[in-house]
């Protein structure tokens, strides 16, 4: 397939008029020459690794930081990595130190130091930006013509969610920066995959994946009709067993901010079981065999418990419940991978090197952490999300309905789009040096 149109094919809306194929191509050629120079190479989609050992997340094992807590060394920071290495297959500071800049940043690094700051500036404001323009001008049309086609097929819920996203313009920074991900326009489009056997993104570290017969046996309880509505009515029990406990204005704070979410169409309004059920099925009870035994398995379902963080709180998901979470479903095929503390300095090295090579003084840098505003928020889930809070005006644990990712959710944090196409984009328009913390 043309490289060209590979996230735009992806978003599967049939056949695309020729005409308006023909200006998304001229609009992904046009947002090329709006790169650094020379960033653009190599044009071909490149692809991660094969990474070492199996993540917590894929195995139910614990992870690294917690892990790390073994390690006697406490006080002594080189000894503390030497031990903790011991506890995790990802790799030491030392082997990335050692891993070439990738040719983007690479490309970005000498474009900088040769334009000046100055320069460089100018070259954004007089030669990027009317490119950038230009080329969302360019698709216009397909973006009216793909609102149009897709507005029927699209799950109502995805539409409330992520309705004002451009999929055109997703798929054509995925395109112009040769993205291997060319499905996140697809996913914007259909929702993320939050349950179950995960896609492969192809943005991350690839993991050891477990076999299907070591799947189907972690899974098996939580996937047998009687153990999950066990353990569904077990939930909801301890949330409101925890509401006793809970400050009342913590709880009331998290009701309250609950409510903005049902406001932005982001949640449902509270459900009984009954009701529950009667969403489900059509029915007020689950579905059961004549000796009145549940047939079929419930949704999982993650307690909503409230974590306050500098006088603000956040809402957590709790996805990892061994018996009913839904973390406990994924069959990831990749990990994320976040850059640690060490890859600023590398960067920095590297900048230092090519300044000296190119004879050019060493620049003043700045270290700063993207983040991305309600970054979950804003990315559908492609089927609902169980959720059971205590509820302060009924006064009961009552069960939600989530149309988003959520935050708690393993497969949350692959799917995050700043890690997806920010990056990409970032080193080869921006000049950024970085990849981020996400």
């Amino acid at each position: 397939m043309n490289s060209d149109v590979e996230a735009l094919a992806a978003l599967d809306l049939g056949n695309i008029p020729e005409v308006l194929v023909m200006h998304y191509v001229r609009a992904v050629h046009m947002l090329q020459n709006a790169f650094v120079p020379d960033s653009n190479v190599p044009l071909a989609r490149y692809t991660k690794g094969i990474g070492r050992g199996k993540s917590a997340s894929a195995t139910g094992a614990r992870g690294f930081m917690h892990e790390s807590r073994r390690v006697q060394h406490q006080d002594n920071p080189f000894k503390h990595a030497e031990e903790a290495r011991a506890f995790t297959s990802l790799p030491s500071a030392a082997e990335r130190a050692s891993s070439p800049v990738p040719a983007d940043i690479a490309a970005a690094i000498d474009f900088a130091l040769l334009q000046g700051a100055k320069r460089l500036a100018g070259w954004r404001r007089h030669v990027q930006l009317p490119i950038l323009k230009d080329a969302l001008a360019e698709i216009a049309d397909l973006e009216t013509w793909v609102r149009q086609v897709s507005k029927e097929s699209r799950p109502p819920h995805v539409t409330r969610v992520a309705d004002k996203i451009s999929l055109v313009t997703l798929a054509l920074i995925a395109d112009s920066v040769r993205s291997p991900d060319v499905t996140l326009a697809l996913r914007f489009k259909n929702g993320f995959q939050l349950c179950g056997d995960i896609e492969d993104s192809k943005m991350h570290r690839k993991i050891d994946e477990r076999t299907p017969s070591e799947y189907l046996a972690t899974v098996a309880h939580l996937t047998s009709p009687i153990v999950s509505w066990a353990s569904l009515n077990e939930v909801q029990r301890k949330c409101a067993a925890a509401a006793l406990t809970t400050p009342a204005a913590t709880r009331l704070e998290l009701c309250r901010v609950t409510q903005e979410q049902i406001n932005l169409g982001r949640m449902s309004t509270g459900l009984t079981k009954e009701q529950l059920c009667q969403h489900l099925w059509g029915k007020r009870d689950v579905p059961r065999d004549d000796a009145c035994v549940p047939i079929v398995p419930s949704p999982p379902v993650s307690l909503r418990f409230a974590l306050w963080q500098n006088d603000k709180l956040r809402p957590i998901d709790d996805c990892c419940n061994r018996n009913v979470g839904v973390n406990a479903l994924l069959h990831l095929k990749e990990t994320i991978c976040p850059i640690s503390a060490d890859w600023p300095a590398i960067v920095a090295a590297h900048v230092w090197e090519r300044a000296n090579k190119l004879g050019k003084r060493m620049p003043e840098m700045t270290l700063s952490l993207d983040d991305v505003s309600q970054g979950y928020n804003n990315c559908p889930a492609e089927t609902e999300q169980l959720l059971c809070m205590w509820d302060e005006q009924s006064q009961s644990a009552l069960f939600f309905l989530s149309y988003v990712c959520g935050f708690g959710n393993a497969a949350s944090c692959v799917f995050l789009p700043s890690s997806r196409i920010d990056n990409p984009l970032y080193s080869k328009t921006l000049c950024h040096f970085h990849t981020g913390l996400y």
